[in-house]
């Protein structure tokens, strides 16, 4: 009986150090952002957000996890200050108005700029670089990919008629690194870690929110020109 659970322990050593040693860690770089600084002239006060939908109200054409990434980026500006327009009644009122030009469709809604996603892509990542035990692993005969996104925002005045400015934000997975058992076919098995570590990594629907929060936090630092925070920004 002895000997048998010995074996067992042993078994199940060797296991855990196999398991250990097949540990690799994967980050994924952030492409450079666009982040201009823009002329406002005076301050925005209120704003509407508009997606790249036909019609704006974001209905059965709209993957459920974009209809949320745009509320929060409303809830976002909400709570920074903003006076957030209705998207569907702004679209109303520029439909039933198509003679009216921009200038006076401000008058109209009552809305200073139009914050218009542009695009809203899912971007692959692919390498074959991990590092394990510190040290840099290439391997030749696998592509790790997995998805990122990218967000590319205009900013309009709208009494102007005037596009203030375009932005691009990027969403790179395991920025920080994520560790992973790696398996003989070159498949990836999640290792448990502190949520800190990992940064933007968790469900596909808290990474879309801390995402959708951290691109509006930026835009708000720009229109009230507190820009400290352009971490590889062009303009």
């Amino acid at each position: 009986m002895k000997t048998l659970f010995a074996v067992k322990s042993l078994f199940v050593l060797l296991l855990l150090t196999s398991s250990c040693s097949k540990v690799v860690t994967i980050a994924f770089e952030r492409p450079t952002e666009r982040i201009p600084s823009v002329n406002l002239g005076k301050p925005v006060k209120s704003l509407v957000v508009r997606a790249p939908f036909q019609g704006n109200n974001l209905g059965s054409s709209a993957p459920m996890n974009e209809i949320a990434f745009y509320n929060y980026m409303e809830k976002e500006f909400i709570r920074n200050g903003y006076t957030v327009r209705d998207r569907a009644i702004f679209d109303k009122v520029i439909t039933q108005n198509t003679d009216v030009d921009y200038s006076k469709v401000q008058a109209l809604t009552n809305t200073d700029i139009i914050v218009e996603v542009a695009n809203n892509l899912e971007v692959p990542y692919r390498t074959n670089t991990v590092k394990k035990r510190s040290k840099i692993k290439i391997y030749e005969d696998c592509n790790f990919e997995m998805r990122g996104r990218r967000v590319d925002i205009k900013l309009i005045d709208i009494k102007k008629n005037e596009v203030m400015g375009v932005f691009t934000f990027h969403y790179a997975p395991c920025e920080n690194g994520c560790d992973y058992t790696l398996g003989r076919h070159c498949d990836l098995h999640p290792v448990i870690v502190s949520s800190k570590k990992q940064g933007y990594n968790g469900s596909e629907d808290n990474v879309m929110e801390e995402f959708a929060i951290d691109i509006t936090k930026r835009i708000c630092e720009v229109l009230t020109n507190k820009t400290d925070r352009k971490l590889g920004a062009t303009n």
